[in-house]
């Protein structure tokens, strides 16, 4: 970034290379972030920084001694499946891998298992992992937002389902808190209640249609090619608005004293009306 507060040094690194291990040099603390979020054009090379990058933040935390490593992976590493109960506890098995061809809930599902192995072969480091839903905010945009927000009606498969949401600034939150914090292990995150695809519909004033999945496939395709989505996004993505993917918070609230400051649909209707004004800014473009 251009600017940067003083207190911090910014340093641009692959995440895969052998300096990352110096550049983490001295640090009590290491918060791993970086992820291929949108749609990759080169899947093997996602994988790469997604996991390989992984493992070497991990090992450099280990050879530089970290005394506790904190890594986002995410509520789709559950995976989207018929079978899901509601509101899912952190020992929850996780089958985001099993979504064949969603390269985000696959590389998040694997990411999360080497970190725990990574945690019990290296029991004096204390690892915390992180589990947020969909993480929505004033500057989000990706190919999460633009599927909820791009397209002029919400197609509303086999069920109704619910989806939670959860406010960058409250993942933030709940970062420090770990980062302070004596507890290690996963934890779930999201803001309180849950927006199904009909209320999604209401809030953004858009009609919602009830779409059989065989259908479902064209009209995605159509829009990928029309511009509306992302040209790479696969269709294996209609697993997650077909099948619950929601998440018990006990945990988190209970052991970490953490409780979102917006509620789903707070940060669903902050994030839609912040990405209306910004598309309206720029003459409805994407």
């Amino acid at each position: 970034p251009s600017e940067f507060m003083d207190s911090i040094s910014f340093e641009k690194l692959d995440v895969r290379s052998p300096d990352v291990e110096r550049a983490m040099k001295g640090a009590d603390i290491v918060i791993h972030l970086a992820f291929v979020l949108n749609p990759p054009k080169d899947r093997e090379v996602a994988r790469s920084i997604n996991l390989d990058g992984t493992r070497n933040v991990l090992s450099a935390a280990k050879k530089n001694k970290v005394k506790k490593v904190i890594v986002l992976t995410s509520a789709s590493a559950y995976g989207a499946h018929p079978d899901n109960p509601l509101f899912m506890k952190e020992d929850h098995p996780l089958r985001g891998d099993l979504n064949y061809g969603f390269w985000y809930s696959e590389d998040k599902a694997v990411q999360d298992r080497i970190t725990q192995t990574f945690a019990k072969e290296n029991p004096e480091i204390s690892v915390f992992i992180v589990r947020p839903v969909i993480v929505f905010g004033e500057n989000v945009n990706n190919f999460i937002a633009q599927g909820f927000f791009n397209p002029p009606a919400v197609s509303i498969l086999t069920k109704n389902i619910p989806f939670q949401f959860i406010h960058e600034i409250d993942v933030a939150r709940a970062i420090v808190l770990m980062a302070e914090s004596d507890l290690q292990g996963p934890f779930n995150l999201s803001g309180d209640g849950v927006v199904t695809l009909k209320r999604a519909a209401e809030i953004m004033n858009k009609p919602s249609l009830k779409v059989p999945y065989p259908l479902q496939v064209p009209m995605v395709n159509l829009m990928k090619r029309l511009g509306i989505l992302d040209k790479n996004l696969p269709n294996a993505v209609l697993d997650f608005f077909r099948y619950p993917w929601v998440l018990d918070t006990t945990r988190a609230r209970e052991e970490l004293n953490f409780s979102a400051h917006l509620s789903s649909e707070e940060t669903f209707r902050r994030a839609w009306e912040s990405y209306k004004a910004k598309r309206k800014k720029n003459g409805f473009k994407k």
